[in-house]
């Protein structure tokens, strides 16, 4: 192959196509079709960044394959291949659609004219150097710039401008390879990080139903600006503004789902982003529904199925538990799970750690009620009721709670803690006191009432010993003499 001569050099911020353009308007003064072709590259594959098309063009204008590949925009059927990342059609384009009127109107010479990469990505509106908003060319599907833009209409704006956004300087830090590599971002694609960024600052910007197709070129600038500020901080500041999302929803009912909680940045997330993977931000917001709308095990977020609950809602707590809606409001209140007080509303859209509330739940569906508790423990009703009325035993809803006198109850966990401390006594074999009888006993000889009794046991400041063939407290014995000295002391 005829290498060209007088060699032009490629410059690595202009398109491949804007480079072809330049060589052919140089050696034949007509369009890229003409030097393609007298090069045997095919037209449409080189366009279309075709790999081989690509080689055989850098062989033949004496460029490295590698200094090409860098601003190769591969076009395929669905999607786009740019910097070895798969991308969405619309994020960038190698066709000449836009333009910068002062670096075309400080250009001497019409045919030294270069079509910018950074023009090509959708989220740029405006020139990084001169600060001037994009125009449109004649046509979008354009290869080459001369073709659709004529010098006599360049319109170049003076109006003064305001700062260049940070995200538009990122952006040309990635296309000219020198962005941070210690950055979270630096793992991601420039689409994933530009649409993420869009997307939540449309949100907080505009509401939950933004239409971005709706904004100007300003405000689709401002928004992507706005989110990129908050995503270039990192996973805890997306965080905060998912948050800020969800708070801002205009949705009151304590059904409301993830839609309505969290607007066009959901559902971008759900359903407009499976061509391409959308990155990080689609974990982010699938952890932070998962927390605050305390979505069940088995149900799918964002495509992933949950494994496990992590966090339940009054609406979730009131089926697994069963208790009226108003009545286990109350109860969370005086169980401190959230302010006295709270309407209504506000606890319905409140959340619970599962792993806090799961023992209130389990321990209220196995609840020994009063009545039952004398047979757990293997105790009379007259020494229950005393170890109740001292709150040595207590009830699973805390006895100045609304209703909490017409169902007492108490969690079985509670009641086998004591059991479990009961079987923990030695047997009562040789080298026990002889005088050993029961509980009862010991507090008819004046050891003191049942309470202080059990108390002394349970401290192990009176010595108590377990008969074998009987269950619970009726097992248990202790020194009646023992009983009275102590008491003694104590008075």
């Amino acid at each position: 192959m005829t290498l060209l001569r007088p060699y032009i050099a490629f410059n690595p911020r202009e398109t491949l196509l804007s480079y072809a353009a330049r060589l052919s308007a140089f050696h034949t003064g007509m369009g890229p079709h003409r030097l393609l072709k007298d090069l045997g590259v095919p037209f449409n594959e080189f366009t279309a960044g075709k790999l081989g098309a690509v080689e055989r063009f850098a062989d033949a204008t004496g460029n490295s394959i590698e200094a090409l590949e860098r601003v190769l925009i591969t076009v395929h059927p669905r999607h786009t291949s740019f910097m070895g990342n798969r991308c969405s059609k619309n994020f960038i384009s190698p066709r000449a659609a836009r333009y910068c009127p002062d670096c075309l109107g400080e250009t001497a010479h019409r045919d030294d004219w270069q079509h910018q990469l950074i023009w090509c990505v959708r989220h740029v509106y405006r020139c990084p150097l001169h600060g001037q908003w994009l125009k449109p060319t004649d046509d979008r599907t354009a290869v080459d710039l001369r073709k659709v833009v004529r010098s006599k209409i360049i319109d170049r704006d003076h109006e003064e401008m305001t700062a260049i956004p940070k995200y538009l300087l990122w952006v040309e830090d990635q296309l000219s390879g020198r962005g941070a590599s210690d950055s979270w971002m630096s793992e991601q694609s420039m689409e994933q990080v530009l649409n993420a960024s869009e997307m939540i600052g449309a949100v907080l910007q505009h509401g939950h139903k933004v239409s971005l197709r709706k904004l100007d070129v300003g405000e689709q600038e401002c928004a992507t600006e706005v989110g990129f500020t908050i995503y270039s901080d990192g996973p805890q500041a997306i965080e905060a503004a998912l948050t800020e999302v969800r708070n801002s929803s205009p949705a009151t009912a304590v059904q409301a789902g993830p839609l309505a909680m969290y607007g066009q940045l959901f559902d971008w997330l759900d359903r407009r982003s499976n061509a391409v993977d959308p990155g990080p931000i689609r974990d982010l917001l699938r952890e932070h529904i998962i927390k605050h709308s305390a979505v069940d095990s088995g149900e799918v977020v964002l495509g992933v199925e949950t494994m496990k609950r992590k966090y339940h809602s009054m609406q979730s707590l009131t089926h697994d538990t069963g208790i009226e809606r108003r009545r286990l409001s109350r109860l969370m209140q005086k169980l401190g799970f959230f302010p006295a007080g709270t309407t209504d509303a506000d606890s319905g859209r409140l959340v619970f750690a599962a792993d806090e509330v799961i023992n209130f739940i389990n321990d209220y569906g196995s609840a020994v009620s009063l009545s039952e508790v004398p047979e757990y423990l293997g105790a009379s009703k007259h020494q229950i009721e005393s170890l109740y009325a001292a709150e040595i035993l207590s009830p699973l809803i805390p006895r100045d709670a609304r209703g909490a006198v017409r169902n007492v109850v108490f969690s079985r966990r509670h009641l086998d803690e004591l059991l479990a401390q009961v079987m923990r006594l030695s047997e009562a074999k040789a080298g026990a006191p002889e005088n050993l009888n029961t509980i009862a006993y010991a507090c008819q000889r004046s050891g003191g009432t049942t309470p202080e009794v059990i108390t002394h046991i349970l401290e192990g400041t009176l010595r108590a010993f377990r008969l074998t063939g009987k269950f619970g407290l009726a097992s248990v014995v202790v020194s009646p003499t023992e009983a009275v000295k102590l008491r003694k002391q104590a008075a």
